[in-house]
């Protein structure tokens, strides 16, 4: 039986990462990840990303993938789509094509000035038919604008999972963490609880310089929330 720690955002050769899907999926298993998600960023101009006319190239590829890791590792085919609307072509994505993913990441919702709020997010995720959700989204920082059970009820009603990323770029799982006994960590995990909303880690990896396997097993643990656990 696979182990069911999970990675679910990687980015290889074909956005910004300095590694070929295979070398992420080989030292997953090495590590004892059970599954893996490929998560590359989907025509932004913010980064090195996947043309629209690529797209099905690069979900068949990851299709071939799943085949010759079955049984090693589970491979789900993701694709990370930037919500600021200045760096992203918003209004030309190929829905069709991007339900024939396992899920989609929606990163930097209600970030910068031109971003698309978390209010306005029912205008992409209505057409999303796969899994989906929002990627190293501060939920607290929400929590703050719209009241934390508005945030919540927002995931719910746009059937949305949250991922905890456990890249050391984004503080808020470096603060989960020292403060996990805390009301408002507390409050947050029970809402989440609450309205059943999915979460999922993510090492963001770009390098295998910097993977680090053990805040990926304690975002595992963060994502079954139990304080007696980090004991």
């Amino acid at each position: 039986m696979l182990n069911k720690i999970m990675d679910m955002h990687n980015h290889t050769t074909w956005s910004d990462g300095a590694h070929e899907a295979e070398e992420l999926i080989e030292n997953a298993i090495n590590q004892g990840v059970g599954i893996i998600g490929i998560s590359d960023h989907y025509d932004t101009i913010k980064c090195n990303s996947i043309p629209a006319s690529m797209l099905k190239e690069y979900i068949q590829s990851l299709e071939e993938i799943k085949d010759k890791y079955k049984g090693k590792i589970k491979v789900l085919s993701g694709i990370e789509i930037c919500m600021n609307q200045e760096w992203c072509h918003l209004y030309n994505l190929r829905f069709d094509i991007l339900n024939r993913l396992d899920y989609v990441l929606f990163e930097y919702v209600d970030y910068f000035p031109d971003s698309v709020t978390i209010k306005e997010m029912k205008e992409y995720t209505s057409k999303i038919t796969c899994k989906k959700g929002l990627a190293h989204t501060n939920l607290f920082s929400l929590g703050e604008k719209y009241g934390l059970e508005n945030v919540i009820k927002d995931l719910k009603d746009n059937d949305l999972f949250w991922e905890i990323n456990v890249n050391p770029g984004y503080k808020y799982f470096d603060n989960i963490i020292v403060n996990k006994e805390t009301t408002p960590v507390v409050e947050l995990f029970n809402k989440l609880k609450e309205y059943d909303i999915k979460i999922t880690v993510g090492s963001d990896t770009h390098s295998l310089r910097f993977y680090d396997i053990e805040r990926i097993r304690v975002g595992n643990l963060l994502a079954n929330y139990n304080p007696e656990r980090f004991k």
